[in-house]
């Protein structure tokens, strides 16, 4: 009986006790898979702020271990490389409601930043200087000029990557632009499948809506910046012949690839038959593709 008593009073005592602490949890934790996405979503920034910093580093580090090492074995950073772009690829693609938009637009964020750091310009041309007006200042109750103003950059992108490439580097480089401009065009074709869906249908798979439609925003504003990378290089405006089907597309030309991956965007994104007014989608689209024409881009 004491024991039977001893043992009700400490289940009371728990009970007080967990009436008495109550942890507030927000609607966006409050569930395992919520949790889940928010730490993908942190892994996803991590490796970016990683790849921006120190890709030029880790190129020139594998080169060096895969020329020290005696086996005759595949460089570790491909491996990551390609297991990178996996994980970003499969989050961008991933389906439900609107607490899976961070880890989508986290996962585009990611695959186009590894097309722009493993370009032959680097992220760093997508960086627009800022002019910093510190030549100023209040003299005698009027505005003189005290010094010269001084450009800012990204101080962290020429510290790392003025250095001559060598060719194996070079190399390297290239193969891991191909592998990332790849995952774009794995995602116009997962953008593709759906385009035959009645996006009307509420029992279709894909239905345009805010979500979707700030998936894609998101996916033009990097492709923006992708190009002002690659603009002068990889998707340099070569030599064509005129034909008559525009949509023939050249797979040996990254710059083909990316006038198909628009045109599928905006096939996507009209959502509303009815609507007078152009999307965000489609904005960012027509702004890009007049960017690539003034470039004599076809």
């Amino acid at each position: 009986a004491i024991n039977g008593t001893n043992g009700d009073s400490l289940k009371q005592n728990e009970s007080n006790e967990s009436q008495r602490y109550k942890v507030s949890v927000h609607h966006s934790r409050d569930s395992a898979s919520k949790q889940w996405s928010t730490t993908l979503v942190l892994a996803l920034r991590g490796l970016e702020r990683v790849l921006r910093l120190f890709f030029c580093r880790l190129l020139r580090k594998s080169i060096e271990v895969s020329q020290h090492s005696n086996q005759h074995r595949e460089v570790w950073l491909t491996a990551t490389w390609n297991e990178i772009l996996r994980m970003s690829f499969d989050c961008a693609c991933i389906s439900g409601e609107r607490e899976t938009l961070d880890l989508r637009l986290a996962g585009i964020e990611l695959i186009t930043l590894c097309s722009q750091v493993s370009c032959k310009a680097g992220i760093g041309a997508a960086t627009n200087t800022a002019r910093v007006g510190t030549n100023m200042e209040v003299v005698g109750g009027a505005l003189r000029s005290v010094r010269a103003a001084t450009t800012v950059g990204d101080k962290n992108q020429g510290s790392l990557c003025s250095a001559p490439i060598e060719p194996e580097v070079d190399q390297l480089r290239h193969i891991f632009f191909d592998l990332a401009f790849s995952k774009l065009v794995d995602f116009r074709t997962y953008l593709e499948s759906f385009k035959g869906c009645n996006i009307h249908d509420t029992e279709s798979p894909y239905v345009v809506d805010s979500v979707m439609t700030q998936v894609l925003t998101k996916l033009t504003g990097e492709l923006s910046k992708l190009y002002e990378c690659c603009k002068s290089d990889e998707m340099s405006p070569g030599s064509f012949k005129l034909r008559l089907d525009l949509f023939v597309e050249e797979d040996h030309k990254y710059e083909s690839q990316l006038v198909n991956l628009l045109l599928v965007i905006l096939d996507n994104a009209d959502a509303d038959k009815t609507s007078r007014y152009l999307n965000q989608v489609q904005r960012g689209c027509i702004s890009m593709l007049r960017n690539m024409a003034s470039n004599s881009s076809l």
